[in-house]
């Protein structure tokens, strides 16, 4: 539940900031977005474990800043909820619920555009942060909050509606290494990759 008002929070924020902008040339340089995202996750498998995480939905909110013509740098935040399923020694089976938040900047080229359509392509990481909810499976398992690396890279198209406002239709995907979250026995060693295919909006300020 608090987890779920911190999103409607970013919702509300984003919204509001909308709101508060009116209408910019096209030249602008700054831009939020706000996406509502598939998270398909890719298992993983190491030292006997299988680590299968559940498919899910999530947002990520970010904000895009143009340098120059076709280049700019982006900061996002991105949040999920899924489960992480160990399969340990055949048939014992562990699910791990966690909320996974993502702290993300990257470089972004955008080629040249037609008409209303603006492509871009981006490159960047940052982290994801695994934090498990309390649950009694949880509680038993003894897990914690664990932080992993990610590479962040993707690309999209931006479609451009009217005075600052586009709707865009992205992919982004997510390198990282599979979590353990502390327990030994979850460890894989492998890496996990999550896709995220997106659509949203986004206002030009």
């Amino acid at each position: 539940m608090f987890m779920l008002k911190k999103v409607n929070l970013v919702v509300t924020a984003a919204t509001l900031l909308v709101l508060a902008c009116t209408a910019q040339a096209q030249d602008s340089r700054s831009q939020v977005s706000l996406s509502a995202t598939a998270n398909i996750s890719k298992q993983s498998e190491g030292n006997e474990i299988i680590q299968d995480p559940t498919q899910s939905g999530g947002v990520v909110l970010s904000y895009r800043f143009t340098f120059r013509r076709r280049m700019a740098a982006e900061i996002n935040y991105g949040f999920t909820r899924n489960a992480q399923n160990f399969t340990i020694a055949g048939p014992e089976f562990a699910p791990i619920q966690t909320d996974i938040h993502e702290v993300t900047a990257a470089y972004v080229f955008a080629p040249q555009g037609s008409g209303r359509l603006k492509p871009f392509l981006r490159l960047g990481g940052g982290g994801l942060i695994f934090s498990p909810t309390s649950t009694f499976n949880n509680t038993s398992f003894g897990v914690s909050s664990q932080t992993r690396p990610a590479g962040l890279f993707g690309g999209g198209v931006d479609y451009k509606l009217r005075g600052g406002l586009a709707l865009r239709l992205q992919y982004r995907g997510l390198i990282y290494k599979a979590p353990d979250f502390g327990v030994a026995d979850f460890t894989t060693g492998s890496w996990g990759i999550m896709s995220e295919p997106s659509a949203g909006l986004v206002f030009n300020f």
